[in-house]
């Protein structure tokens, strides 16, 4: 039996999904405890303070990029390697720079 990627790889069903208005989510969104969705045609974030996207958005457009810019021939077999590469300079792009003495 294959479990798939949210199976395997997020805790569900205590997480919470968020996501925008789309409707590839509706399907996944079953599994979770709570899907939160912001609708960008009336708003740019949800009702709740801090309910919004553009981490998750900005984090996706930068991988993109990579995946166009950085990397000339993406291999299949490493795409799990990309996305971790992606996540690091994610999580150290704000970090203050260290002095060279």
């Amino acid at each position: 039996m294959s479990d798939t990627f949210i199976e395997k790889y997020v805790a569900v069903p205590e997480s919470i999904l968020a996501t925008d208005s789309g409707s590839a989510y509706s399907k996944v969104a079953k599994q979770f405890r709570l899907h939160l969705q912001v609708n960008h045609s009336e708003r740019l974030a949800g009702p709740e303070p801090g309910q919004h996207l553009n981490l998750s958005e900005g984090f996706t457009a930068r991988q993109d990029r990579s995946e166009l810019c950085i990397y000339l021939n993406l291999e299949p077999k490493y795409l799990l390697d990309y996305a971790a590469e992606a996540a690091f300079r994610e999580d150290h792009r704000r970090l203050p720079r260290r002095s060279a003495t």
